[in-house]
């Protein structure tokens, strides 16, 4: 059993380990955890409502990429280029794309130049999104800091004052 109670062997779900123990980010994307999507109040029902929010991305990738989704950020050299290509994929709306591109960058090392800008707020160093999980410890520090800016009533995006 995964530290943070995940199937797929990483927080989040985020990549997996190919054969050699590098990052594979397509195959990430391609085939996420089992479990995706089952936390929270509804469990199951809630990976049923939002299967077709999966699929479509992913289908797009597939169907756009020969199959590779890797190509989505393979040869891209800036951020903006990148945020335009994942910001393009259906059901993307900007901050869904920043968190995708930091996740990129901070999980797969996939950092072209001014990706810092143009995934912020979710390049900086303050554990406030899926990027930042890669352990049981980081998933309780985006946890606290995400009921911290509740009760301050700010979003996860807005600066920490």
């Amino acid at each position: 059993s995964h530290p943070c109670g995940r199937a797929g062997g990483r927080a989040g779900g985020v990549g997996h380990a190919s054969d050699d123990g590098s990052e594979d980010g397509a195959a990430a994307v391609a085939h996420p955890p089992a479990r995706a999507g089952t936390e929270g109040p509804r469990g199951a029902a809630g990976a049923k409502s939002r299967t077709p929010a999966l699929a479509a991305p992913i289908a797009t990738l597939v169907a756009e990429n020969d199959g590779d989704a890797g190509k989505v950020w393979k040869g891209v050299r800036s951020g903006p280029a990148l945020y335009d290509r994942l910001r393009a994929l259906p059901g993307y709306g900007d901050e869904k794309t920043r968190i995708f591109m930091a996740i990129l960058a901070k999980r797969l090392g996939k950092k072209p130049a001014g990706w810092e800008e143009a995934a912020a707020p979710f390049s900086d160093d303050q554990p406030r999104s899926v990027a930042d999980i890669g352990s049981a410890e980081q998933l309780a520090a985006v946890r606290e800091w995400k009921q911290m800016m509740k009760k301050a009533k700010k979003a996860k995006s807005d600066p920490v004052a």
